[in-house]
C-alpha cells in the first residue's frame, strides 16, 4: 500500500495532519471531525505513515469507499524490480561462498 497513493484520496475525504510534537518523530494523521489535542491515539489520529496505512487496510468500509484496493495493487513488473525483492538462493553472494569453499 502507498502512502504517496492514498493520502490524496483521504485528504478529499477531509482529513488532516498535524507536525510531530513533543518526543515523536512523525506526523500525525487525523480523521474527519477529530483533534489531535484530547483525541486518541490509534482511535482519532495515527503517528506516522505505517500507523495509518496499518489502520486503513484494517477498515474495509473506507478501502471499498475510496477504491483503495485498486490503488494498494502493485503491477507484476514493478514487484519483480523491486529493489527489496528477495535473491535467489544462486545470488552473487552465495555464488561467491561458493566459489572461496570449494578452493
Amino acid at each position: 500500500m502507498d502512502f504517496r497513493a492514498i493520502w490524496p484520496l483521504l485528504r478529499k475525504e477531509g482529513w488532516s495532519w498535524k507536525p510531530a510534537t513533543g518526543i515523536q518523530i512523525h506526523h500525525n494523521y487525523i480523521k474527519p471531525g477529530c483533534k489531535l489535542k484530547g483525541g486518541a491515539q490509534g482511535v482519532d489520529f495515527y503517528n506516522g505513515e505505517d500507523e495509518l496505512l496499518a489502520y486503513i487496510r484494517s477498515d474495509t468500509e473506507l478501502c471499498e469507499r475510496l477504491s483503495i484496493s485498486n490503488v494498494a495493487v502493485r503491477p507484476p513488473n514493478e514487484a519483480s524490480t523491486s529493489k527489496y525483492a528477495s535473491r535467489s538462493s544462486t545470488g552473487p553472494a552465495k555464488a561467491s561462498f561458493d566459489a572461496h569453499t570449494r578452493a
